[in-house]
């Protein structure tokens, strides 16, 4: 994993040769092929079906609201073992396509037929992008979340779907997804950066920077978190665009105690509505319970000291990699304003401004 350079989205200019744009092509479909082989083996399998919060969402959802489904025309995208799919079938969907291009597939067939429906549920397999259903739906579910939501970016072939194979008055299921960043304490930095201090009375810290470079994937505990949570994002998939996907979004954070700050903690809810009358939230954040997706850490290459009220203010920008359109680049840019502790005015100019405008660039790769 290398850092980025720029905030920007790079983007192919028109004098770029066919040769280039062929090379990125075949590179770009080798990065599709990883990715659905990584889809058809079950230990990704269990690992999402055993997340008890991932899966009781959707089934909740799903058979607490059958008036939504009953009669309807389903589509699971990526459908994997095909349990949405069978979801839907239990709560009186009239018929159900399940689409996935991993060879998993193969093994929802015989699922689908061993727990007798077989004639309700018809499985393709093949890009969502490529395959043509006999019907329009009426409902499309799908279990498209990565990493920070948006990692490996398998919404795009939902909302393929959506524009192509959805009749007019249909729905997105989950249909509203938002995302949130909140500061912490120094806690997992001691863990994962502070650490390499101090190895068996050894100092390795130059592999602190390689740490600080990597967004970790961990679960943070609730009593880390410094600062109140701030929405940087909500997407509502029943119309949303896809260059909605990459965006910059400012915050204004501010700390409920004197601690260390070391950290921006990013994770999401989905919401499973569309006027229903029992919906529900799935939640991935340090408050909820945990789940696969646990939560993305941004580590700061040093924790600063903070008091009550003081504020970090800054924005997060996210984009694709243009290597690879399924991973991530994120920069974060922040500074600290001294508020917390202060009493008078004159204290309160000269503290304004403590940590000035760093900026921090990532990759989730």
């Amino acid at each position: 994993t290398t850092t980025t350079t720029t905030t920007t989205t790079p983007t192919t200019s028109a004098s770029t040769s066919k040769q280039v744009v062929s090379v990125n092509k075949e590179a770009q479909d080798a990065n599709d092929k990883a990715y659905f082989d990584s889809y058809s083996y079950s230990a990704i399998h269990i690992e999402m079906i055993r997340d008890s919060s991932r899966t009781t969402s959707y089934r909740k959802y799903i058979l607490d609201n059958p008036a939504l489904f009953k009669n309807k025309i389903v589509l699971d995208v990526g459908c994997g073992t095909g349990i949405l799919s069978m979801f839907a079938a239990q709560a009186g969907a009239k018929h159900v396509y399940g689409v996935d291009n991993a060879a998993i597939i193969e093994k929802a067939r015989i699922i689908v037929t061993e727990n007798g429906f077989g004639d309700k549920i018809t499985l393709l397999r093949g890009l969502m992008e490529e395959v043509v259903l006999p019907e329009k739906v009426d409902i499309i579910v799908s279990e498209w979340m990565g990493y920070l939501l948006l990692y490996e970016s398998m919404f795009d072939s939902v909302l393929f779907a959506r524009e192509k194979w959805l009749n007019a008055g249909g729905v997105v299921v989950p249909d509203v997804a938002t995302m949130y960043i909140c500061g912490v304490d120094d806690t997992k930095w001691k863990q994962d950066v502070g650490v390499w201090d101090d190895v068996y009375g050894l100092s390795m810290s130059t592999m602190k920077e390689e740490v600080v470079k990597q967004p970790a994937i961990t679960i943070v505990p609730n009593e880390s978190v410094l600062t109140q949570p701030f929405m940087m994002k909500e997407f509502d998939l029943n119309v949303e665009e896809l260059s909605a996907f990459e965006f910059t979004s400012t915050f204004t954070l501010t700390c409920k105690h004197t601690s260390q700050f070391a950290g921006f903690l990013t994770y999401f809810d989905c919401l499973f509505d569309n006027g229903v009358d029992s919906p529900v939230v799935l939640g991935t954040g340090p408050d909820n319970i945990p789940t696969h997706w646990q939560q993305v850490l941004f580590h700061l290459p040093s924790p600063i000291s903070v008091n009550a009220g003081d504020l970090v203010e800054g924005s997060i920008s996210i984009g694709r990699l243009e290597s690879n359109k399924r991973h991530l680049s994120i920069a974060l840019i922040y500074k600290i304003k001294r508020v917390g502790g202060i009493e008078n005015e004159e204290d309160a100019e000269e503290k304004e401004l403590d940590v000035e405008d760093t900026v921090l660039y990532f990759e989730l790769a």
